[in-house]
């Protein structure tokens, strides 16, 4: 390593033909549904000779140029994480979607039964799975059944009722109810459900506790009167939520479609 000397810098190094970007997905989706990729990152590019712990950290499993035909035979690989990561594969096929709802790992079991594509009456299956994850996952679908999502907001698991809490179907005086419930996580939940009528937004403006208060900002759907009457809350963190749900809607008064944060 070069000394240092008063008056000059480091020289400048050229980057090394060892560093190469890596090009590999990283299975996940974000906000717009397009596939985040790992950016410039140090590391080679993924050979086809990849070990299994590295092609399920880069994700390959749950790309969409993975061959559906080749799947069934990695599911139980790295303690079945296998199934585990191709569990969100954007096209699985309809036998691959039936064995892993049924796999031994409870957590494969939960990414089906929270799939948009995963038919109706595997949704109702996991309704009752032993698992709370499982359930928790299936209260939150959009194909679960009103008669199921009622059983769930009544489950004896806190996160069931929170995934009954954040489902886009889930009915008005089903969600008033789960805003009285005594698990702040549920009415945290509650709160972050763009279908919560106004009314029961301004019921949890009150919530005895801060958290639940705080997380009242977040709502677009919460009233601009709400919204000032927390900025006088006791709490500092409720106060300075409130002032940048305040700062947002002057800001999207003033231009309708910019969603950057004031």
């Amino acid at each position: 390593m070069p000394s240092l000397t008063p008056g000059r810098s480091l020289p400048r190094t050229e980057p090394s033909s060892s560093s190469t970007p890596t090009t590999a997905p990283s299975g996940a989706r974000d906000a717009f549904g397009r596939w985040l990729y790992l950016g410039r990152a140090r590391g080679p590019v993924l050979r086809l000779d990849a070990s299994i712990a590295e092609a399920q950290r880069y994700g390959v499993y749950s790309h969409p140029s993975f061959p559906t035909p080749l799947l069934a035979t990695h599911i139980e690989e790295q303690y079945r994480i296998g199934g585990y990561e191709m569990a969100l594969h954007p096209w699985l096929p309809a036998d691959l979607l039936e064995a892993l709802s049924q796999d031994g790992y409870g957590y494969t079991r939960a990414r089906i039964a929270g799939l948009a594509a995963t038919p109706a009456e595997i949704v109702e299956r996991l309704s009752r799975d032993p698992l709370g994850i499982v359930r928790a996952a299936a209260a939150a679908s959009a194909r679960l059944s009103p008669e199921s999502w009622e059983r769930l907001s009544c489950d004896e698991d806190k996160d069931v009722r929170a995934g009954a809490a954040e489902s886009a179907l889930a009915p008005t005086p089903g969600l008033g109810r789960l805003a009285r419930d005594p698990e702040r996580w549920v009415r945290r939940a509650v709160l972050g459900n763009p279908a919560t009528p106004a009314a029961v937004l301004e019921e949890l403006c009150q919530d005895p506790d801060g958290a639940v208060r705080k997380c009242a900002c977040v709502n677009p759907a919460l009233p601009a009167a709400a919204a000032a009457r927390l900025r006088s809350d006791e709490e500092a963190e409720v106060r300075a939520s409130a002032e940048w749900r305040t700062r947002l809607d002057a800001r999207r008064a003033r231009a309708p479609f910019d969603t950057r944060a004031p």
